[in-house]
């Protein structure tokens, strides 16, 4: 999750954007997230650190629209073309690191292959600002929001590398934690939106709004349905 706007007043999401049950699931997430903290402080992020923006995301339409209209509301044209040129070159067909990725055949082949990019750790997302801060913190993903903050799956903590340092120097476990469980959310989460909602790779949607001159779409539209491009749907997306 990018904490990088974490000495920034708090805003909530978009509200004219996306099902109002997604908004109401980020709604929950940022809750929680000062609850978790609090309970926590050992989970307080250092200022400026963006290390687990060092990731390659899969977001809803619903969240897209959310970004993109927080792109054009408060990131001038320059940066949305930075954002733009930083998706091609990650979806790129021949050089790009998410190459692998678009072209696996299968869910299990598609998320290992996101997997092995995250591993690497150093590859960026594409909101990531050259001065290391989120585009679109306050209207960001979901797992943005509750990164290092919830429990991935039973007795299995969702830590960034500080937070597990920080408890070996201080003598702690994970069992020290008071972490929700992720899997209830994430349930929610996958319901939200449209019916047919659709999840893909967040450097795909760019892509996707790239408007011919190196800026972004001012509205969001759904994927292609005809396989053209990564498109998953909620089944799909809960093997990921």
């Amino acid at each position: 999750m990018s904490r990088t706007e974490s000495r920034r007043p708090r805003q909530p999401p978009a509200d004219r954007a996306g099902d109002e049950s997604l908004l109401a699931t980020l709604r929950l997430a940022d809750e929680i997230d000062v609850a978790v903290v609090a309970a926590n402080p050992i989970l307080s992020c250092p200022s400026d650190c963006a290390r687990c923006c060092h990731q390659q995301l899969f977001i809803s339409e619903g969240e897209w629209a959310i970004a993109l209209q927080h792109l054009h509301a408060h990131q001038d044209e320059d940066e949305r073309h930075r954002i733009v040129r930083a998706a091609r070159r990650l979806v790129d067909r021949r050089r790009g690191v998410l190459r692998k990725a678009l072209r696996a055949k299968t869910i299990a082949d598609l998320s290992e292959a996101a997997t092995a990019v995250d591993n690497r750790r150093n590859v960026r997302c594409a909101l990531l600002s050259d001065d290391n801060r989120c585009s679109v913190y306050s209207s960001r993903p979901l797992i943005c929001r509750v990164y290092g903050r919830v429990m991935r799956q039973p007795d299995v903590p969702m830590l960034c590398q500080i937070f597990i340092d920080r408890l070996k120097k201080s003598g702690l476990t994970q069992d020290h934690l008071q972490l929700p469980q992720f899997q209830s959310m994430r349930r929610t989460y996958l319901h939200a939106g449209a019916e047919d909602e659709r999840f893909s790779l967040l450097p795909v949607f760019v892509v996707w709004h790239e408007d011919g001159t190196g800026d972004l779409l001012r509205e969001a539209r759904p994927l292609p349905r005809d396989g053209s491009l990564l498109a998953l749907t909620r089944a799909e997306m809960a093997r990921v």
